[in-house]
């Protein structure tokens, strides 16, 4: 994958303007500081290679390998970003599905940035918001044959789960004509326009989960996404609650029993 791979293509919305990059620190804040230098909504940045990528909670995204896909887009939401996550697990979890048609394990979100296959996670997103705008990176494991130790019960790519090698310009450029059309729908619509079938994606649904809230760890059941995103979730004792963010284990993802 080269910057000869998406001569002459780009997506409304979301990748009108195309930045390729052999290799850099992180995509996302490549893509900040273009925003704070008055780049247009609508910049993606893609790299072949990336060296600093970052997590939620401030957590590492390995992506030393050339073998994955590290984009980032730069965008200027009229109405309320703070469901785009969401939005681009949908579009990440479609994407990855035209890929995995021969297999039972399909891509599934774990609310409310994780993208999983067999429990799994094959992606990740992360979503950040200043005066530039917002950002949404997206880090989806393709070409790996193998992870450390301590991840091989908690990562997969797209190789490992197909047993076939996958081009990623292919995959990406399916994957932002698919950003593409939900972030217009976006726009126009807000989060109505994707969270019913969020909900049909979400792994997290009818399990098990553990809420890592203020120190304090506890268990509930996943009921259901609410009609503005969050997670619907019923504790032991009966008392029903919603979740807007947090760290959720969800039993049987990630080692979690």
């Amino acid at each position: 994958m080269n910057e000869s791979s998406f001569k002459g293509f780009n997506a409304p919305f979301v990748a009108e303007n195309i930045i390729f990059l052999d290799e850099i620190g992180s995509t996302n804040d490549y893509a900040k500081d273009l925003g704070k230098n008055g780049t247009s909504s609508g910049t993606a940045v893609i790299t072949a290679k990336q060296s600093a990528g970052k997590g939620r909670l401030g957590r590492i995204w390995d992506g030393g390998e050339a073998k994955d896909i590290y984009l980032s887009l730069l965008l200027r939401p009229k109405g309320d970003s703070s469901r785009l996550t969401l939005m681009a697990g949908v579009c990440v979890a479609n994407t990855l599905n035209r890929f995995l048609t021969d297999l039972d394990e399909k891509a599934m979100i774990k609310w409310p940035n994780d993208v999983v296959v067999g429990g799994r996670k094959i992606c990740g997103i992360l979503t950040e918001r200043g005066e530039y705008g917002v950002v949404v990176g997206i880090g989806i494991n393709i070409g790996r044959e193998s992870f450390p130790e301590e991840l091989l019960d908690k990562a997969t790519s797209l190789n490992i789960a197909t047993g076939q090698k996958h081009d990623r310009a292919e995959i990406i450029k399916f994957l932002l004509t698919n950003l593409s059309l939900y972030y217009e729908s976006f726009e126009n619509s807000g989060v109505s326009s994707f969270i019913e079938e969020y909900g049909s994606l979400c792994v997290n649904i009818g399990k098990t989960v553990a809420i890592h809230e203020n120190n304090v760890v506890y268990t509930a059941a996943a009921t259901g996404i609410s009609p503005d995103g969050k997670l619907e979730i019923t504790l032991e004792n009966g008392t029903k609650r919603v979740l807007d963010s947090g760290e959720v284990s969800v039993r049987g993802i990630y080692g979690y029993v």
